[in-house]
């Protein structure tokens, strides 16, 4: 190496864009007739514009897999098992604070529902899979929901170690 020599760039860093990319639309969870036809239908509108879809209607994705599932995916889906059920928090929570872009049908609990409008894109049921291509047809869309969906994710659990402070005794 001569004295002259430009070293060498250091690396980029580690960034969400540099994880590898698994399906655009992911979607977990226990299988349904209803959770079918919307499988159908997120795959009629999705694939034909070059997208990927994971539907995983079983109780086979957990840990490390589910995980590279989620942290590849573009979008992640939320779907009632029954019409008008709660808000599957636990479910979203977990998306969200693995930076997620998640649209959801909405619940039974409209006040719930705005709570969690911004971060999550609530669409009727038969509604999804068109919310599902906008989403990922506008890069800067998904990456604005998943922005707002982390910080909620950051928000609400600030809250909950508030309220465990104030739960202890002095």
């Amino acid at each position: 190496s001569g004295a002259g020599a430009a070293a060498a760039p250091p690396p980029p860093p580690p960034s969400l864009d540099l994880a590898p990319r698994g399906a655009d639309v992911l979607f977990y969870g226990c299988g349904n007739a209803r959770r079918q036809a919307l499988e159908a239908a997120v795959r009629a509108a999705v694939e034909p514009r070059g997208f990927t879809v994971m539907f995983r209607l079983d109780f086979g994705l957990f840990g490390a897999e589910r995980e590279a599932a989620i942290r590849g995916c573009r979008v992640a889906l939320n779907a009632h098992y029954y019409p008008r059920a709660a808000l599957e928090t636990h479910r979203i929570n977990y998306l969200l604070g693995l930076g997620c872009c998640v649209v959801s049908e909405p619940s039974a609990d409209a006040e719930l529902d705005a709570l969690y409008e911004g971060a999550v894109v609530f669409a009727a049921l038969e509604d999804i899979p068109a919310r599902v291509v906008e989403l990922l047809e506008d890069e800067g869309a998904v990456a604005a929901v998943a922005a707002r969906g982390i910080a909620l994710a950051d928000e609400l659990v600030g809250l909950a170690a508030a309220r465990a402070r104030e739960a202890l005794p002095e």
